[in-house]
């Protein structure tokens, strides 16, 4: 009789332990290549969208994260199933997303006064034929209630044959001013906008994922983050060749928390005409905290690009001014002198 409970006592433990792994492994994901751990988005409110498919697989010695998404799969974070009043059109959202960090309590954060280099290998399997369908994003927690935009959306967009890929990033419009009496409401988005830059090669061709179906691409992204603004560079590295976004500001409204990373897909549903399936893997996402010396070092070549296209400095913003400004060469420091622009 007592070897039996014991027995039956080891079965129980094994059953338990054998659970907690199963369930840990569904709601979390590390490879060994991957820096990073990154845990399922909105998990209590039921995860990834109902019948998509975020699974490991195996090519070889090449493991990877698969994530796959039909139309009308629905996701389940707390705004995807709702008609969003400025974005009428769209009736849900589409996702399933995994979030940097162990859990909801431990997100990985982009610290404030950090540089970073961030390195995605993805492939291209299928789809991608809708209209701004997110990979990754650079994201913020707010602290007010209502609308919280991304600071970054990587996006392709396919419904215009052959399709292209994209970054979405936020920026304050010119005189905007946020109403003081409505802090926590959806308006305090309202002073923001998106600036959309598409990956060009040096011919000026559009990178497109549709083009590149099957094949295995690193993303690269060089960021500097401040308490106002995460300053961005980024490119695609493929077998055919090298895409490149401009330099760009991203600013930060004020309340924010440091931002955090989102990877998988996010994309607006439709009512009348379903997306089509869209398939992507994930063989890794590395970031890396680099120095102020390296982050210089990776940011010099896109600021000679930039160089080459605009040597007239009348024609370059003060704020581009300002970020050149002791990273280049003297010539930015007279110009914003010349502007009296205080640049630190």
């Amino acid at each position: 009789m007592k070897k039996f409970s014991a027995i039956l006592l080891v079965g129980l433990v094994f059953s338990v332990l054998a659970v907690s792994e199963s369930s840990w492994a569904a709601k979390n994901f590390k490879d060994d290549d991957w820096t990073h751990s990154f845990y399922e988005d909105c998990s209590s409110e039921g995860g990834f969208a109902n019948g998509s498919e975020v699974k490991w697989m195996k090519e070889g010695d090449t493991k990877f994260l698969r994530f796959s998404l039909a139309g009308g799969q629905k996701g389940n974070c707390s705004r995807d199933k709702i008609r969003r009043k400025n974005e009428s059109s769209y009736p849900y959202w589409e996702r399933s997303e995994i979030m940097s960090g162990s859990n909801k309590r431990n997100k990985f954060r982009l610290k404030s006064g950090s540089h970073y280099k961030i390195n995605l290998r993805v492939r291209f399997v299928e789809g991608f034929a809708s209209n701004k369908e997110s990979i990754l994003q650079i994201k913020s927690k707010c602290t007010w209630k209502g609308r919280c935009s991304p600071l970054l959306q990587l996006r392709s967009i396919g419904h215009y044959p052959p399709g292209y890929l994209r970054t979405e990033v936020l920026i304050k419009k010119k005189g905007g001013k946020k109403k003081r009496d409505n802090w926590s409401s959806a308006s305090t988005m309202n002073d923001y906008r998106q600036i959309r830059n598409t990956y060009t090669n040096d011919v000026n061709v559009r990178f497109s994922p549709i083009t590149h179906k099957g094949k295995w691409i690193n993303i690269i992204f060089v960021v500097s983050v401040t308490p106002k603004e995460v300053t961005l560079t980024s490119q695609v590295e493929a077998p055919a060749g090298v895409w490149t976004v401009p330099i760009q500001s991203i600013d930060i409204p004020s309340g924010m928390l440091d931002p955090h990373i989102k990877i998988g897909l996010y994309r607006p549903g439709s009512d009348t005409i379903p997306n089509p399936k869209s398939t992507i893997d994930f063989d890794y996402i590395k970031i890396s905290k680099i120095s102020k010396a390296d982050y210089i070092s990776e940011v010099n070549p896109f600021i000679n690009r930039l160089y080459n296209n605009h040597t007239d400095l009348g024609s370059l913003s003060s704020k581009l001014i300002c970020y050149r400004h002791g990273l280049y060469d003297g010539r930015y420091i007279k110009e914003a002198k010349r502007r009296g622009l205080n640049c630190k």
